[in-house]
């Protein structure tokens, strides 16, 4: 038998029996467990505190918390309900709203948010612990258990929306635990570790319904791995708690809505929102593959005069590059978009009258939607391949640290400078060498821990290109939820691929 860190055949990861079980004597110990989850707690926290004077207005409430562009979205419908006036705006699932709601039976709003930043910064402190435990079952080495955690903890990819009043750290957090507690019920055939992946999944989904095709992973997951007898009797108390949570948000629903909306009640935007020129202007750059991120002062969408903000930080749009030859169809031209630019700066300008401003906004509108339709239909190719993989591209096309500090580079100080470089290089080595071992590992699972190997390279392939692949966005947050799988993997895959190099290089 193999001790702990010897090597192994590259892709083969070790029995999860021998190392991996928490039993007397395992290493960690639970005091080495407790140890790891203290230091995460303090560093996460010490986190939190800095993102909150770094990031935080004037104006907003609470101390420890810091809102972004979606916060009102999220708690406004709270603020509603509380008021006696319903839970709305409701186009988002109260994954977020919920445990903000239960806060507010307490506490004002300031203390409330602060409330839920703590929530996230314990769930994210535990997490650390959890994604290194993960990666030391599949691979029984103390050495990758260490590492995992230590990446996972410096990285700041995640953890910088720990004070964020939205949904990203809560949707991390949830699938790493879901994860954890699906495995333990594979494994042990617990019914409370049934019910309570079932619980944390079921709460990612909330967060993000993207997620939510991840429950038939899951289903198969227990079908396949469990006692033929008793395998429906696992997959219906896993499926307990979204069956129980979903049934209840989808009667609410059908009674405010009138109509069987399971997950949102306005598909992936508010209709406010996809009623706008801006979305309009979105949905036709998606066609072609173009960068629709408006806040992006380089984003193709900004050449059609949608801005953020303010009309002066547009000057960027006016200096961008025109479209590139693939966003043009036979239907229209250069000239055509040219015209249709100018005139939604026209309109933005607001100096013309509300009659002609009525008119003009609903002539953009109409543009765009013409100018979309006929590209999905004259360059279907275009359309349907090669503008998912430059969305891809879009998505990937970032340093991962965008968001990290509120100033420019040039205004850090040097050790603010050295720790974004840093960043960068984990963003860049957790996806390049993550895609890789996902893909390889899973591919090898039968020599592996199986059932969590297909869980973990399936949860980081599908997170990581849903987005820019299945739906041709890429927002770069969306791959936050990809992240720590990603990070698994690559420290897993560089660490095979050492210790078998290393092992050659020793016999020689």
């Amino acid at each position: 038998m193999k001790t702990q860190g010897s090597g192994t055949k590259l892709g083969t990861i070790a029995d999860p029996v021998q190392f991996g079980s928490m039993t007397a004597g395992a290493w960690p110990s639970r005091k080495a467990m407790l140890l790891f989850l203290l230091v995460a707690l303090f560093v996460r926290g010490a986190w939190v505190v800095y993102q909150a004077h770094d990031k935080r207005g004037p104006e907003q409430l609470g101390v420890l918390s810091v809102d972004i562009g979606d916060t009102p979205s999220y708690l406004d419908p709270v603020e509603a309900l509380l008021r006696g006036e319903g839970f709305t705006p409701d186009y988002r699932m109260p994954g977020v709203a919920a445990p903000y709601y239960l806060f507010r039976q307490l506490m004002d709003s300031g203390s409330s948010r602060d409330a839920y930043v703590v929530l996230q910064w314990l769930l994210s402190s535990v997490s650390v612990v959890i994604l290194a435990h993960l990666a030391w079952l599949v691979t029984g080495r103390r050495r990758v258990f260490v590492l995992v955690y230590l990446v996972f903890l410096a990285s700041t990819f995640t953890s910088l929306y720990v004070p964020a009043i939205g949904s990203d750290s809560l949707a991390v957090s949830s699938l790493i635990i879901h994860v954890f507690l699906l495995d333990r019920a594979v494994r042990y055939k617990g019914k409370a570790h049934l019910l309570g992946a079932g619980f944390f999944l079921t709460w990612a989904i909330f967060t993000k319904p993207v997620l939510a095709p991840l429950l038939l992973l899951a289903v198969a997951l227990l079908f396949f791995r469990t006692g033929r007898a008793k395998s429906w009797t696992y997959v219906l108390w896993f499926l307990v708690p979204f069956i129980v949570i979903d049934g209840a948000w989808t009667y609410r629903n059908y009674n405010v809505n009138g109509g069987f909306h399971p997950l949102t009640n306005q598909g992936m935007f508010a209709q406010s929102f996809t009623d706008g020129v801006r979305y309009k202007a979105m949905n036709f750059v998606q066609g072609y593959g173009g960068d629709y991120i408006w806040w992006n002062p380089g984003a193709g969408i900004r050449w059609y005069g949608v801005w953020d903000k303010c009309g002066e930080i547009d000057q960027e749009g006016r200096l961008a590059a025109p479209p590139p030859a693939y966003a043009y169809a036979p239907s229209y031209g250069p000239d055509s978009l040219l015209r249709l630019s100018n005139d939604v700066r026209l309109l933005h300008a607001r100096t013309l009258a509300p009659a002609d401003s009525v008119g003009l906004n609903s002539s953009v509108l109409q543009r765009f939607d013409r100018y979309a339709e006929a590209y999905r239909t004259e360059r279907p190719f275009q359309y349907h391949v090669l503008s998912r993989l430059r969305m891809t591209k879009n998505i990937f096309d970032q340093n991962g640290t965008e968001s990290l500090f509120s100033r420019s580079f040039g205004s850090l100080p040097l050790w603010a400078k050295g720790f974004k470089l840093i960043q960068s290089f984990l963003y860049v080595f957790c996806f390049l060498f993550g895609t890789v071992g996902a893909i390889v590992l899973g591919w090898r699972w039968r020599s592996t821990h199986g059932h969590l190997v297909v869980a973990l390279s399936t949860l980081a392939i599908y997170t990581t290109f849903i987005h820019p692949l299945g739906l041709r966005m890429c927002e770069w947050r969306y791959l936050a939820t990809a992240y720590p799988f990603m990070l698994l993997f690559a420290v897993v895959f560089v660490e095979q691929v050492a210790t078998k190099t290393l092992g050659r290089s020793a016999k020689q």
